[in-house]
């Protein structure tokens, strides 16, 4: 099949051919939430076991409710990529004409699940057509710009996050943090830094009541989620604290990178059945705070926003170039900074949203300024900072908010990201005349710090060098 795409953007990663159908379970616990399992033709109590397998431990299942079991079509690109996506689902956008959708929906008798009225698309289903037939019509529809499966993988890791007091320890602070000196910090850093900035973090939902994190909130608790069924997860609060976490270590050096940038929180789901179309919601979003210049607040309040950073620190799987996702990024960078992460592959090969033009694209380094082993690399990265050392995690990792009001280290380009996203607010805060791409500019040429020699073998691949708030000279 070949999914309908009038966007110009060519036609190779729109063709998929049908390899199996499966089915998907999506387990809900009271003390946990737990995804994922594809697994075809597997009956309840062999799904359940593997999962139980998969997280090492038992797991008590008597309480357990499917909550959602949805056909599958397993889908292989042209390109080989290979993913899941809904059977009975397509993801349709439109163009600005004077002929309704609402025309097209009783054409085709299909189902509006929901639109998004700022990128002009929407969430479909169907029954009575296959969906090959369905994007034959849909072809020629002058009204449809563009149509795609609803991709539905998400990361490839399983999760559990308990509502209940985690006894795991409180990591024990080091006196300084290795990660702040590599990008200088400690040297250059102030109490002001990210004044007048507002970094977006596009994550799983995050718990904001974390004494680390909630003070920088430029939203107090309010909670902006673009999913359902979202637990709160250790990630996305990790990644804020990377950026502004408001703790401060013995010498008064605060976790966060930008102590002054106040966070946005836009929950998306990144565990293994997410949909990803519900992720074009969250950054569609985004651009429309970066061109209007305010978000609304609690009880309606207009909250002036006039420089927006935005960090991604997720993937597509299978490098799915989803339409609805791509034309998101496209417009959100015409007025915004984007931050992604490189991938923890140890690949150069493709990965998304990190590849989309425009997006800043971040690769990791360890404590000795030496690549992370996990992290990807190649010709479109465009800054590496500092993202952990090595499992098990310590000290040589990134110091970060965890669950349950406590701290943890943590390693990935999840982690180095921020790290940037953190550094360009500082910079555009104390160069706040300049709009977004000035900003950007100024940090490649006159933020930068040489990689290590260590890196050698991967010259040209780790980007232009470490971002930095030491000057440096012109490069």
């Amino acid at each position: 099949m070949r999914a309908v795409d009038n966007t110009n953007r060519g036609i190779a990663e729109r063709e998929y051919s049908v390899r199996e159908k499966v089915t998907l379970w999506h387990f809900k616990h009271p003390q946990a939430i737990a995804t994922a399992i594809t697994a075809r033709n597997k009956p309840f109590a062999s799904a359940a076991k593997e999962l139980s397998n998969n997280f090492g431990r038992a797991i008590d299942f008597s309480l357990l409710s499917v909550i959602r079991s949805e056909p599958l079509i397993r889908l292989q690109s042209s390109t080989g990529a290979s993913v899941n996506a809904s059977e009975n689902r397509v993801v349709i956008g439109f163009r600005s004409l004077g002929e309704t959708r609402a025309d097209l929906i009783v054409r085709y008798h299909l189902t509006e699940l929901w639109f998004d009225d700022i990128g002009n698309f929407g969430v479909y289903s169907f029954e009575n057509i296959g969906l090959e037939e369905l994007f034959d019509a849909l072809r020629s529809e002058n009204v449809v710009l563009f149509a795609d499966p609803d991709v539905r993988d998400g990361d490839d890791t399983f999760m559990i996050q308990t509502d209940e007091e985690d006894a795991t320890p409180e990591v024990e602070f080091p006196p300084d943090l290795w990660n702040h000196k590599m990008v200088g910090v400690s040297e250059n850093g102030k109490e002001a830094d990210g004044t007048g900035v507002v970094v977006a973090v596009v994550d799983g939902r995050a718990d904001l009541g974390h004494p680390t994190i909630k003070d920088a909130l430029l939203l107090g608790g309010l909670e902006l989620l673009f999913a359902d069924d979202l637990p709160i997860v250790d990630h996305g609060v990790g990644v804020m604290s990377v950026i502004a976490g408001q703790r401060a270590l013995a010498d008064g050096e605060r976790v966060g990178v930008a102590p002054s940038a106040k966070l946005i929180q836009l929950a998306i789901s990144t565990y293994s059945i997410s949909s990803y179309v519900e992720r074009a919601k969250a950054i569609n979003f985004a651009a429309k705070i970066a061109e209007s210049r305010y978000v609304d607040g609690p009880d309606g309040v207009r909250i002036e926003v006039p420089r927006l950073i935005v960090n991604c620190s997720w993937k597509l799987r299978s490098a799915v170039d989803l339409t609805a996702v791509a034309l998101a990024f496209d417009r959100l960078v015409k007025s915004a900074i984007c931050v992604c992460s490189a991938g923890n592959e140890n690949t150069d090969l493709p990965h998304f949203p990190s590849e989309y033009p425009g997006v800043v694209r971040v690769a990791a380094l360890g404590i000795t300024g030496e690549r992370m082993s996990m992290s990807n690399f190649g010709t479109t990265v465009t800054f590496s900072a500092p993202g952990g050392t090595d499992a098990p995690t310590d000290a040589n990792d990134i110091l970060m908010a965890s669950l349950n009001n406590k701290h943890a280290f943590g390693m990935g380009t999840s982690f180095a990201a921020p790290h940037v996203a953190g550094l360009l607010a500082t910079i555009w805060s104390r160069n706040s005349e300049l709009n977004h791409e000035e900003v950007l500019q100024l940090a490649k040429t006159k933020f930068i710090a040489p990689i290590s020699d260590s890196n050698a073998k991967y010259a040209g691949k780790l980007g232009l060098g470490i971002l930095t708030l030491q000057p440096s000279a012109e490069v």
